[in-house]
């Protein structure tokens, strides 16, 4: 079975750089780009299993994203990475209902497991036959 198509959406390089490398290397497809619109246009063209988007962004932040990428994609389980770990930014996460919520700099296991729960086929990120 592939792996679930994951769009990374991050507009500092390295991050989304690191963020590719560490899933790929659990067997995770990844495509990305570096701001909202360009992850519209892509969401148009290709069904993601999951979008993990970064928060602070030009022109529009993740949690717009998010409820602009619903509205193509109903189901999309969404996933927001933040340097801003504040209360307020859990309850607007919350309010949203977004899946997952992971303060920078982002716990690779934790993002890990927590992708291989949204996962359940594939075993600890890997492929399955």
């Amino acid at each position: 079975m592939e792996a679930k198509a994951i769009l990374i959406v991050e507009d500092d390089d390295a991050c989304r750089s690191a963020m590719e490398k560490v899933l790929q290397g659990h067997n995770y497809k990844t495509f990305s780009c570096a701001s909202g619109k360009h992850a519209l246009m892509k969401l148009r063209e290709k069904v993601f299993g999951i979008l993990i988007t970064d928060f602070q962004m030009r022109g529009m932040d993740g949690l717009e994203l998010i409820r602009e990428a619903r509205g193509i994609h109903p189901g999309i389980p969404t996933i927001l990475v933040t340097g801003l770990a504040a209360e307020e930014m859990r309850v607007r996460v919350n309010e949203q209902e977004v899946n997952g919520f992971f303060p920078k700099p982002i716990e690779w296991d934790e993002l890990i497991g927590f992708l291989d729960a949204l996962t359940p086929e594939q075993s600890d990120g890997n492929q399955s036959k």
